[in-house]
């Protein structure tokens, strides 16, 4: 068993906590603010609750959860969407890390991270292939650790990379863990 220490678990505890609290703020901004804009509309529902819940929030409720689907649906189905996702990816630090890896999650497959090994003076480092160029060169992501979301991009000869042969959350687990269990996930699975 693994000694704990107060900053890992402070830090485990932040990991939870943060992503938790940011989910639940929007959600409740989201609220609010369809509380406000449809107030004229709920004001003509009857007065009454469902299991403690009043009806003009079941009826908000409803409306965002609609609302959701609506947005994915005119995602899938128009230009709009994508155009949409397109400036929000260029405008919003991250996002597209995210989305590269929640890639996996999700089974979407296409432009993809592909983990890897980079050379960089001497020593290799977790990084992500983002791109092949015609000419041969790779585009590389390489993270930070333990924060994956700031890094720097390099365009490298294919010589540099070692491609791993692991999947994006593995690759993850060991940048944000500082290397801890590297060796495990890496047996076997690159070509030195």
């Amino acid at each position: 068993m693994e000694k704990l220490t107060v900053s890992k678990v402070f830090m485990k505890g932040l990991y939870f906590v943060l992503p938790t609290f940011l989910f639940v703020f929007i959600i409740s901004t989201m609220f609010s603010f369809l509380k406000d804009a449809l107030q004229p509309f709920v004001k003509l529902l009857p007065g009454g609750t469902v299991l403690g819940v009043d009806y003009p929030n079941i009826a908000i409720i409803i409306f965002s959860v609609v609302l959701i689907f609506a947005a994915g649906y005119a995602g899938i189905r128009t230009g709009f969407g994508d155009r949409f996702v397109s400036r929000i990816e260029t405008l919003v630090p991250g996002y597209m890390l995210f989305k590269h890896l929640l890639s996996e999650k999700t089974g979407k497959h296409g432009a993809d991270l592909k983990p890897c090994l980079a050379l960089i003076d001497d020593g290799w480092l977790f990084s992500f292939i983002v791109e092949e160029m015609d000419n041969g060169m790779l585009v590389v992501y390489v993270p930070g650790a333990p924060s994956i979301t700031s890094g720097n991009v390099y365009i490298m000869n294919a010589e540099s990379v070692k491609r791993l042969n692991i999947t994006k959350k593995e690759a993850v687990k060991s940048i944000m863990q500082f290397g801890i269990g590297t060796n495990e996930r890496l047996k076997g699975k690159v070509e030195w």
